[in-house]
């Protein structure tokens, strides 16, 4: 199972460990603990990360704020002793059983958002450039044409197209299933 926290907690990894090791009674080994951050930054693609580098792709993307995060090696029923021990610290856990798959299309959908977003900033340069660097994107070779003739007429069209594409993006990652799961096994 995966535990995501707060990154603020004092001498936060070692507290962490503790709290974890006492709260579920396992043998006196480390834990492993991963800092997710907007640093990450990784030159692969997205179908050659590992499950810790997704896990914090997604995390990252998704919240947009750092976090610690924990491969608890047992599966929980409940979360409820975290959140009591750690409040908002404790922002939520990922089940171990996910799928690889499940978190490459929901980081391959954060990525094309990402590029979709930072395409704005290509249309400072002649119409020939900008169309050699839309081709880059997830935008379709009609979309790439459309744009190409709205910025000889007006930047702004252009900012609204982008952000039509940007919307359409966003409704398709508010589709997807939630991963990051609190207050699991609790009674209403």
């Amino acid at each position: 199972m995966y535990l995501f926290f707060e990154p603020t907690l004092d001498d936060r990894k070692r507290t962490l460990e503790v709290a974890l090791l006492s709260i579920y009674g396992l043998s006196e080994q480390p834990i492993p603990t991963y800092f997710c951050d907007n640093a990450f930054c990784s030159r692969k693609p997205i179908k050659s990360f590992n499950l810790i580098e997704l896990l914090k792709y997604c995390l990252i993307h998704q919240f947009d704020k750092p976090a610690l995060l924990v491969a608890l090696p047992i599966e929980l029923e409940s979360d409820t002793a975290l959140i009591q021990q750690f409040g908002d610290a404790y922002l939520g856990c990922i089940s171990g059983a996910i799928k690889k798959g499940e978190l490459q299309n929901l980081a391959l959908t954060y990525r094309k958002l990402v590029q979709v977003e930072g395409s704005r900033r290509f249309f400072s340069v002649p119409s020939f450039v900008v169309e050699e660097r839309l081709k880059q994107t997830p935008f379709t070779e009609m979309e790439i044409k459309s744009l190409v003739k709205l910025q000889d007429k007006n930047l702004k069209l252009v900012d609204q197209l982008i952000q039509k594409k940007v919307d359409e993006l966003k409704r398709e990652l508010s589709v997807l299933p939630n991963i990051l799961k609190r207050g699991i096994g609790s009674r209403a």
